[in-house]
């Protein structure tokens, strides 16, 4: 089966190193704690969890 550029491209995405996926987890972490809190502090949420229209849970953050 030849690789075309999209698979190509699929596959070096699913052999991110775990160092990459660890240092993403640490920043999206060190943003919850450090610039989501103090901007919630100064102004809430509208509401305290937000979900799609079939009542899944929207996450704060999303990542590859």
């Amino acid at each position: 089966m030849p690789v075309t550029a999209d698979r190509a491209k699929k596959l070096a995405a699913d052999q991110q190193s775990d160092d990459d996926k660890d240092r993403l987890r640490d920043e999206a972490d060190q943003w919850r704690e450090q610039d989501v809190q103090g901007a919630t502090a100064r102004h809430p949420l509208r509401r305290e969890r937000f979900v799609t229209h079939s009542d899944l849970e929207v996450p704060d953050l999303l990542t590859p």
